[in-house]
């Protein structure tokens, strides 16, 4: 998917969480820990879906939601206690049922604290199985979709990794959930309870 080039520093997308950092969310240096910005990059998901036109995908009652296959974390900036952040998310890749999202989080300065590429799947709640965005999120994923910002880029990669190939991976994961589930639900032949005859049939065999 295509679209406009940005700033390193400004996505341009949309507002997808406000917050600040919690006391205990950091580290005996008094930064914010690593798992509380994976934490946050979810709570800016959940907005995401709600810009997408899925605003009940995390409800318990959903009919689908949305599953992370990667993530590609850029730390830029450290976060103290207490300092304000908000976060901005946009569309990179459509696939047909895979979707590859960039997410900004900032400091209430502008200055970028870290940059997530965020690859999710469109699945069903109960069990999983990945099928089409409907029409209205793919209308709105278009009115979303960015070029990659140069703060968001893989630096350990020569490149990074289109959504085509962990689509693949994961139909091949769903094929897989499918085939174990109707194994599930074959009847299963009687098997003996040992591979020497019972004692009855060894009697009955020296009977004979």
């Amino acid at each position: 998917t295509g679209g406009r080039d940005l700033s390193d520093q400004l996505l341009g997308g949309v507002e997808i969480w406000v917050g600040s950092v919690a006391t205990w969310e950091c580290d005996v240096m008094g930064h914010l820990n690593v798992a509380f910005y994976m934490a946050k990059s979810m709570e800016g998901l959940a907005g995401m879906a709600g810009e997408l036109g899925m605003p009940h995908a995390f409800r318990g009652d959903a009919g689908s939601t949305l599953v992370v296959r990667e993530q590609y974390v850029r730390f830029v900036g450290e976060a103290l206690a207490n300092a304000p952040l908000r976060m901005t998310g946009a569309v990179l890749e459509v696939g047909e049922a895979d979707m590859r999202l960039v997410f900004l989080l900032h400091h209430a300065d502008g200055r970028l604290s870290a940059a997530f590429q965020t690859l999710v799947s469109h699945v069903t709640a109960r069990d999983q199985i990945a099928f089409p965005w409907p029409d209205r999120v793919r209308e709105r994923a278009k009115a979303l979709a960015v070029a990659l910002p140069g703060a968001a880029r893989s630096r350990s990669r020569p490149a990074d990794a289109p959504a085509a190939r962990s689509a693949r991976r994961h139909d091949a994961s769903t094929a897989a959930k499918r085939k174990c589930s109707e194994r599930k639900l074959r009847p299963r032949p009687a098997r003996p309870c040992c591979r020497r005859p019972c004692r009855p049939a060894r009697r009955r065999a020296a009977a004979a």
